[in-house]
């Protein structure tokens, strides 16, 4: 196994990022599907599923056949950086343009979600912060200092993440954007679960 190392991901997201596959596991502990940075951060490897990540232009590829296709790949021969197939814009460029106009509309409404998720994270985060601080504990104040202050962390990557070096071109769907976006959703669905707990 190889040593972890540091991470391309912004580290306050890698805290609260999980393997979407393994997150359901209900034999592995408390808590399932931790991730850790291996291959000089270029990927994020779960030891509970075996799945491994790749990380491109800082922003994980956290789909599970992406997750699946790498899961008999030793570590140690993951390739760095990970490949970053353009078959994306290819495919688009193949779409009549009825359904470009589709996949237009799909970016928009991505990047609308997006900024309601950094919102609401944001939000979260000021709301955990009044708590903490009204409730009187010196305990209390500092662990909801911590939670805040991790939120705003991941609000600030995803914000960065979304206005990456790579730009959408004419004929290019921003695809950073639309992983960043799922990034989000898993985001959403850990502090929805650590709620429910």
């Amino acid at each position: 196994m190889a040593t972890p190392t540091s991470s391309q991901v912004d580290p306050k997201l890698l805290e609260i990022l999980r393997c979407p596959v393994a997150v359901h596991y209900t034999d592995r502990g408390d808590d399932p599907g931790t991730l850790e940075a291996v291959r000089d951060g270029y990927w994020l490897y779960c030891e509970d599923s075996g799945y491994k990540y790749p990380v491109i232009d800082g922003i994980p590829k956290m789909l599970i056949e992406e997750g699946a296709k790498w899961q008999d790949t030793d570590v140690d021969d993951l390739p760095v950086p990970p490949p970053n197939e353009p078959v994306y814009a290819v495919a688009e460029e193949a779409l009549p343009p009825e359904m470009q106009e589709l996949v237009s509309e799909l970016s928009q409404r991505a990047d609308q979600t997006r900024e309601q998720a950094v919102q609401q994270l944001r939000d979260a985060a000021q709301a955990i912060r009044q708590q903490g601080e009204s409730s009187g504990s010196g305990t209390a104040t500092v662990r909801a200092a911590d939670l805040a202050d991790s939120l705003e962390h991941s609000a600030t990557a995803l914000t960065r993440a979304s206005a990456g070096p790579a730009q959408p071109t004419e004929s290019g769907l921003p695809w950073q954007r639309l992983l960043a976006i799922f990034v989000v959703g898993l985001i959403v669905g850990v502090i929805v679960r650590s709620a429910r707990s």
